[in-house]
């Protein structure tokens, strides 16, 4: 990669865009074409990224074990309508909205 990054310097653009290109075909950026392509989520990834993201599991760990970046977790949870727990301020505020209503008192003695 750094032949290309000399080679472009040098003003010789079309041997870094052709090493620049074989590289990211390696590393699967692109097809034959040129195209970018994506790995696409499987069913699997999606299911488990459903279950394990609202119950607070760390997102780098549900990442790396997956095999994708923190970002496209992120991204994707918010595609699926999947939320983190509530923390800090946020939950003490839901926690006001959900609370019992208050204890009713205690009916009057009775009359002797």
């Amino acid at each position: 990669m750094f032949k290309a990054a000399a080679a472009a310097i040098k003003g010789n653009f079309s041997i870094a865009l052709k090493k620049q290109k074989a590289f990211r075909f390696l590393i699967g950026a692109f097809d034959n074409d040129g195209k970018i392509t994506r790995k696409r989520w499987s069913r699997d990834e999606e299911i488990y990224l459903a279950r394990s993201y609202p119950k607070g599991t760390d997102v780098g760990f549900i990442a790396g074990l997956i095999g994708r970046p923190v970002s496209a977790v992120r991204r994707k949870a918010i595609r699926l309508g999947v939320h983190r727990p509530r923390s800090g301020r946020a939950a003490k505020a839901a926690n006001a909205m959900n609370a019992p209503p208050p204890p009713t008192p205690p009916p009057p003695p009775p009359h002797p």
